[in-house]
């Protein structure tokens, strides 16, 4: 019998080396694009603070989302029959 069967062929060089290797460019520029994306939203609404004419607009739609958050929190919780003017 010989041992070439019994022993698997160890992987391509260029592979071992991949493993090996910490993130390519590619991957390091993906993920700081998620990020800015992610935050972005975030730092628009600190500046929208500060900017007069962005006050009323951006509160408008706080006030808007945490009613329709209140409303989802009561109708995942059992409260079927919640409606928008229950949550004010």
């Amino acid at each position: 019998m010989t041992t070439d069967r019994i022993q698997p062929e160890p992987p391509p060089v260029r592979a071992q080396r991949r493993s090996q290797r910490g993130p390519t460019h590619r991957e390091l520029g993906h993920a700081c694009c998620t990020v800015i994306v992610q935050l972005l939203p975030i730092g628009l609404l600190a500046v929208a603070q500060d900017v007069p004419f962005l006050k009323e607009p951006v509160g408008r739609g706080m006030l808007w989302l945490e009613r329709k958050w209140m409303l989802r929190k009561q109708r995942k919780h059992g409260e079927r029959n919640a409606t928008i003017e229950q949550v004010q």
